[in-house]
Formats: structure tokens, C-alpha cells, sequence
């Protein structure tokens, strides 16, 4: 996982929260693969997307480099969330 940046953000898109700390998102990722709070999509050794709840709010994970594992990830709205998730 790399460390948010103020990157181009598309129109319907969430900025990387920069007040959280990378290890706390990295261990976030690991536990919602663990735990199977992945979407069924893989690219080569990786889920396409994870999800986790921390506290209040909902983080989405999307993988951007199947080559080495990155992700950026972002808060979502309940809704957006699956509905599986605990």
C-alpha cells in the first residue's frame, strides 16, 4: 500500500484521507482479506476491491498496481458498502 497523495481525482471520486496513519490503514487492508471482506474479482494474487468498517465510517480499498499489491483507499457512504458487511 503506498501513501495518499494529492494525485487528479475524478469527478465522482473520494481524496486518500491524510490524517491516517499507513500503518493503521495497511493493517486495516490485511485484516479485511483475512477476515474475507474482499469483492470476488481477483487480478493475479489480489482482491479488486476490500472493505472495512473503523469506528464510524467505511473504507473502500481498490486495487491500483496487480503487479505489487497497491491499493488506494477511500470512505464510502453505508450504501456504497455491501450489504454483507459486518
Amino acid at each position: 500500500m503506498t501513501s495518499a497523495g494529492p494525485g487528479k481525482l475524478r469527478s465522482d471520486a473520494s481524496a486518500c484521507p491524510r490524517d491516517l496513519a499507513l500503518d493503521e490503514v495497511t493493517k486495516w487492508l490485511h485484516d479485511a482479506v483475512r477476515a474475507g471482506n474482499v469483492s470476488a474479482y481477483v487480478e493475479g494474487d489480489f482482491p479488486r476491491y476490500a472493505w472495512t468498517r473503523a469506528g464510524e465510517c467505511i473504507y473502500e480499498a481498490r486495487l491500483c498496481n496487480s503487479g505489487t499489491g497497491e491499493y488506494k483507499g477511500y470512505p464510502i457512504l453505508p450504501e456504497e458498502a455491501p450489504g454483507w458487511l459486518p
